[in-house]
């Protein structure tokens, strides 16, 4: 397995008056080519447990191996750690920098010791990767929209070549254009690159989107891990962890509940409106007959 944390807990500010326990004994496996959803309320740990996965925060206690290195360890090569996990996080664009988009891209490739041209190389690649062209190379990153600068800042991860990839909120504060484009090219980067893409969200939608497998946080813990379909079908249970299930999910299991013969497990837009025009196509043979 790329990433395996064993009994990780984390407590910030400890032994004082506001210490907080943000992790409690978690366990879990993250293997090669994986779509995880990490969802879970507000202070739920998700954060605090991403940041354990490229070593931007140690463990406490407990085990964090990556790639067979033990991040508890004293010494360890955290370059070459950071170079396996690239962590994305909320409003990335916000670390943008540098003049041009290109310079923007390659500045982390030539903070790993490439040249300036693979450095280069690797900015346009990782940019087609998220889906902008060359026509953006030399534009300042600032004069992009919302959606086209969060893609710029995800390539400046993806240019140092990570076989994992953690984004926390990618689509937060995008219009639905924006999050629609950047939710595709994150579904086909995954397919293209074989690499595997952790996702923290609150949004259902995007989990249903990109997630093959779901994990659940509630106050410090794993509380439920398993297919995306599977996880959104225990939706009592979710809501009363203060969450919910993608919208169609909601209505397709109304629909069902209304006597409809429709799937009541759909978990996309797609899903549930071929579910749903094909019981109006077969009402309307109905009415023919």
């Amino acid at each position: 397995m790329p990433v395996i944390v064993e009994s990780l807990s984390y407590v910030y500010n400890k032994n004082s008056p506001f210490e907080v326990k943000a992790l409690d004994d978690v366990s879990l496996e993250i293997g090669d080519n994986e779509a995880i959803g990490l969802i879970g309320p507000t202070g739920s740990g998700k954060s605090t447990l991403v940041q354990h996965l490229n070593g931007l925060i140690r463990p406490q206690t407990g085990r964090v191996i990556v790639d067979g290195t033990d991040l508890s360890q004293k010494k360890v090569d955290m370059k070459k750690v950071r170079r396996r996990v690239g962590l994305v996080f909320q409003y990335p664009e916000y670390q943008l920098f540098e003049e041009t988009v290109l310079q923007d891209v390659a500045f982390g490739p030539k903070n790993l010791g490439y040249s300036q041209e693979e450095a280069e190389q690797r900015a346009k690649d990782a940019l087609l990767a998220v889906g902008l062209s060359s026509s953006v190379h030399m534009r300042s990153p600032f004069d992009l929209s919302g959606g086209q600068m969060r893609r710029v800042a995800i390539a400046g991860v993806l240019a140092m070549g990570p076989a994992i990839l953690v984004l926390d909120e990618p689509t937060a504060g995008l219009d639905p254009r924006g999050r629609d484009d950047l939710l595709r090219h994150l579904s086909s980067l995954r397919a293209e690159k074989q690499m595997t893409v952790v996702l923290v969200s609150h949004s259902m939608e995007d989990v249903a989107k990109v997630a093959e497998r779901v994990l659940v946080m509630q106050r410090g813990r794993i509380a439920k891990d398993g297919p995306t379909r599977e996880v959104f079908q225990a939706s009592e249970e979710l809501e009363a962890m203060g969450l919910g299930v993608p919208a169609v999910t909601r209505l397709m299991k109304r629909l069902g509940e209304k006597g409809k013969p429709v799937s009541q497990n759909a978990i996309t837009v797609e899903e549930a409106a071929e579910q749903i025009a094909r019981v109006l196509r077969a009402g309307e043979g109905e009415q023919h007959v």
